[in-house]
């Protein structure tokens, strides 16, 4: 995958790019060995479903890294330095949901060289699963 490198002059509101990813069952247990987060929701088919989900559901940080990748090869890229981010999770992402990630240029501080993103993630059917919000440092 190629990397941005855009400089602070480059960007300007309004900018957007985009990735998508599908996260297969794999994803999700790799994230359950890194983080030893094992909560049945995550492993449990049984329990997920007894719990009214169709699945066991991915975890919400590992919806949220894949913007990282987002933020860090194409908007802004290279030059980025996350200095804060926030998310909310509005619906259960499965095994097999392909998630569309898209990141919009919301405000640039010309000042201290940093931009706030919005992120919207959406699935397979357009349902907004999640959105967050950076902060970038444009590294000269």
């Amino acid at each position: 995958m190629d990397i941005s490198t855009y400089k602070m002059e480059d960007l300007s509101v309004g900018m957007e790019e985009s990735i998508s990813v599908t996260i297969d069952q794999e994803a999700i247990d790799n994230f359950v060995k890194l983080t030893k987060d094992n909560h049945p929701l995550h492993t449990n088919k049984s329990y997920a479903l007894k719990n009214n989900y169709k699945n066991v559901i991915a975890h919400g940080l590992l919806i949220a890294s894949f913007s990282s990748t987002l933020i860090g090869t194409k908007l802004p890229g290279e030059n980025a330095l996350v200095l804060s981010q926030s998310f909310k999770y509005k619906s259960a992402v499965y095994p097999g949901d392909k998630l569309f990630y898209l990141g919009k240029i919301t405000e640039i501080d010309h000042r201290f060289e940093i931009i706030s993103v919005k992120i919207i993630v959406r699935n397979q059917d357009q349902e907004k699963v999640a959105s967050g919000n950076y902060s970038i440092k444009i590294r000269s």
